[in-house]
């Protein structure tokens, strides 16, 4: 159970980092070549990246710190979360064409990211 509180407790790090550093410094997003022109797009990108990871960066810590059903429940919600930007990702690259190569290590780390989620979650007992 402690390497399942361990590996939420980063996921939740992970997410609440991103969110943090994107919504103190909207140029970052710059990285993906998102340049918000207008303030409904700097809007869009303060909500989308930085308020619904904030939230799923919340609800992972709660979990890992309720443990019990929650920390497998949170475990594979990181999975999901993780393993669907990881997919998409990997796969909206092979379909549009060349990117930037920091795309392919994004998703290579969003994939290895769910594998753990779902590794831990499956050594927790279920409730």
């Amino acid at each position: 159970m402690r390497l399942a509180r361990a590996v939420l407790g980063l996921t939740a790090v992970v997410f609440f980092v991103l969110a943090a550093a994107l919504l103190a410094r909207p140029e970052l997003a710059a990285v993906a070549d998102l340049e918000p022109a207008t303030p409904t797009a700097r809007v869009e990108l303060a909500a989308m990246y930085s308020g619904l990871e904030l939230g799923i960066a919340a609800f992972l810590a709660l979990c890992a710190f309720r443990g019990g059903a929650r920390l497998r429940a949170g475990l594979l919600l990181g999975g999901f979360a993780l393993g669907g930007l990881g997919v998409v990702r990997l796969g909206a690259t092979l379909a549009v064409g060349p990117v930037a190569p920091l795309m392919y290590w994004f998703a290579l780390a969003e994939v290895l990211g769910a594998a753990l989620c779902f590794w831990a979650a499956g050594r927790v007992p279920e409730s």
